[in-house]
This record gives C-alpha cells, structure tokens and sequence, in this order.
C-alpha cells in the first residue's frame, strides 16, 4: 500500500512489524512530522495518527487514538507527563491545518 504524507505529499517510509505496521513521513522539513500506524488487530486498518505542527518555534504535537477513540495533545516533545487527553478522536482536516492549530492551541489553553 503506497500512502503520502498529507502535509508534503511525500511517499511515507514503511517500518515493518508482526503486530503493527507503520508509516513514517521522510521528509526533513521542520514544519511538520507525520506518522500513522496500521495495527493487525483490526485488519491492518489505520488505528494511530501522530502529527507535529511547527509552524513557528512553537510546537504542538497530536496524537489520535483511532482504535481507542481518544486524542493526546502536547507542546514539548518527548514530554508525555504533560499530554492533554481528549475523550474522543479529534477529525483531522488536512485542508484545514490553520483551523487544526487554532483548535488544538485552544485545547491547550483551556485546560
């Protein structure tokens, strides 16, 4: 299966695993990460979407928990402890991205 990155529309790179597939952006741009994986216990169907926004020096990094129906948002990469849990699967409109920042900056503010 051949997927492209939303952002850049590069092909995404394959990492192989017995459980889980996923897919990585190449790209070295450092406005953006995305990445999603594809995990056998629902036929292969995609079940994570992690993405980074860096727009600016300010990041913000969602993940969206497809197969368990919640998303985590957070500013500081690698920094979990800190991660907004949001109880359902916030829809990402590619087309969209300035509406994404602003929804998932307003997370961040109200909580």
């Amino acid at each position: 299966m051949e997927l492209k990155c939303p952002f850049c529309h590069k092909q995404l790179s394959v990492f192989d695993n017995i459980s889980y597939i996923d897919y990585l952006c190449p790209s070295q741009a450092k406005d953006h990460h995305y990445a999603e994986r594809h995990s056998n216990m629902n036929d292969f169907l995609k079940s994570k979407i992690k993405i980074r926004l860096s727009p600016t020096e300010d990041k913000l990094f969602l993940r969206v928990h497809l197969d368990d129906n919640y998303s985590e948002i957070w500013t500081e990469p690698g920094n979990l402890s800190n991660a907004i849990r949001i109880n359902h699967a916030i829809e990402v409109d590619f087309n969209e991205l300035s509406k994404l920042e602003n929804k998932l900056r307003t997370y961040i503010m109200l909580s």
